[in-house]
């Protein structure tokens, strides 16, 4: 008898132990700080070469193929936008709760020391019709990315993490048109720079004058940039770089980006003007003490165009522009006093094609500092989306019962139609830069006080 009622003891014991560790599991799947750490040590480990400012570091990789054992590097200064985004809130919201900053200011010192390597180095991947190679160039001009062969020290840093190693790279620099004997696919293009605006936007936002890198108390002068130390400074120079670029090559309909070296048109998201002209230039003159990048017709032009896109979003929306439209929106303050009810209207709204842009609410809300009714009562569903992210990063394996909805994009911020099984790339998990955006932005909306 006495056995037995020992033996129930340690059954209920056992049962109460189980009980206690599955609830401790479930408290930290849930909770978002902790996963947002968890991301960011998994976008160190397993998406970058490494931090500095050698050729394809601080460059995240948009994916890892857990069928084909190759790292990708896909649209990879849309990823750098978005780093770039992640750290500089990243950096107002450990100041908030008094934590150190230094890691965070070291990694943003590195990725704008990046976009200023792929800009200044654009010119050298490709030939003008002599055969002759472009010379390094800052100018606004950019390159996706810079990754080629990679060594095997860097496959040993990559395979030293939690997830399925990786044997194969891939980059848009090594899709070679053999014909060319360059990559018209690695060339910059209007959702590339659409997406390097956002985040340097939100450095201009969140990181303070004079913030600069130090080591053994000597400042840093970011790579490529002639001289400028400041990180917000580098910031508004290469935005204004970039925008001054794409302005440059005028269409009596546009502004066609060429390649510099070869003459050509880009071959892909060519023409920068259409529907974001306005957007553009609302920018470049936050950064020129009220410069225009256009005059005259084009600039009544750029407000037709202004007036279309307000009257037609569902429509530019259902062709996926969305992405692009509403967030050039957001950083820019497009329409004025009616850009937040826009952004609003057209962030919630739930498309048939699945194309569902609700992160871009608090992104204009926190740029702008704007204080909105309707999306207070959205906490509740932001917590909610971003509970629902897998604990060790996004990914998509083609089973929809062994995923996470919501998070089964590449990028949740600009392909939200490619969740689930209209997913179309391979078995693959995520760099999960939209998720640390996303909980950022959350974060900052969310606080007792937005930020000035």
């Amino acid at each position: 008898m006495k056995y037995i009622i020992t033996l129930i003891i340690l059954i209920i014991l056992s049962a109460l132990i189980l009980i206690s560790k599955n609830s401790y599991a479930q408290a930290r799947s849930v909770n978002i700080d902790f996963k947002y750490e968890n991301y960011r040590n998994n976008l160190r480990q397993n998406y970058l070469l490494g931090i500095g400012d050698k050729q394809g570091y601080s460059l995240a990789a948009s994916e890892r193929r857990t069928n084909t054992g190759e790292i990708k590097w896909a649209d990879a200064t849309i990823s750098l936008g978005h780093y770039l985004g992640v750290l500089a809130t990243e950096y107002y919201l450990y100041k908030q709760d008094n934590r150190n900053t230094e890691q965070t200011i070291k990694e943003l010192y590195y990725a704008i020391s990046t976009l200023y390597r792929l800009d200044y180095t654009a010119e050298t991947f490709y030939y003008d019709e002599n055969k002759v190679a472009g010379k390094p160039s800052l100018n606004g001009f950019f390159v996706r990315d810079d990754i080629d062969i990679i060594t095997k020290t860097e496959y040993q840093t990559l395979n030293n993490g939690s997830q399925i190693n990786v044997k194969s790279v891939n980059s848009d620099l090594l899709d070679i048109d053999t014909a060319l004997g360059y990559s018209t696919n690695n060339e910059m293009s209007k959702d590339q720079v659409i997406f390097l605006l956002m985040g340097l936007r939100l450095i201009e936002k969140y990181i303070p004058d004079s913030t600069v890198y130090m080591v053994n108390n000597e400042i840093k002068t970011i790579n490529y940039s002639n001289g400028i130390s400041d990180i917000k400074t580098a910031a508004e120079k290469i935005s204004t770089l970039i925008l001054e670029y794409i302005s440059s090559n005028k269409k009596i309909f546009g502004w066609y980006i060429k390649n510099p070296t070869t003459g050509k048109t880009v071959k892909r998201g060519y023409n920068a003007y259409h529907f974001q002209a306005k957007a553009y230039n609302s920018i470049y003159k936050r950064y020129n003490q009220g410069e225009s990048l256009y005059g005259g017709l084009s600039g009544l032009f750029a407000s037709f165009e202004n007036g279309i896109l307000k009257l037609g979003f569902n429509t530019i929306v259902k062709m996926g522009q969305g992405h692009m439209v509403l967030t050039m929106a957001a950083i820019s303050n497009q329409f004025g006093s009616k850009t937040q009810k826009i952004i609003m209207k057209y962030s919630f709204k739930d498309y048939k094609s699945k194309a569902n842009y609700e992160w871009e609410a608090l992104l204009y809300n926190v740029l702008y500092t704007s204080n909105n009714e309707e999306l207070n009562f959205k906490k509740e569903w932001f917590d909610t989306f971003l509970k629902s992210a897998p604990m060790n990063g996004p990914y998509n394996y083609k089973d929809t019962t062994k995923m996470s909805y919501d998070w089964s994009a590449s990028r949740r911020t600009t392909q939200p139609e490619s969740r689930g099984n209209e997913y179309n790339g391979y078995k693959a998990n995520f760099n999960g830069l939209d998720y640390m955006l996303i909980y950022n932005l959350y974060k900052i909306y969310y606080s007792p006080k937005l930020p000035k």
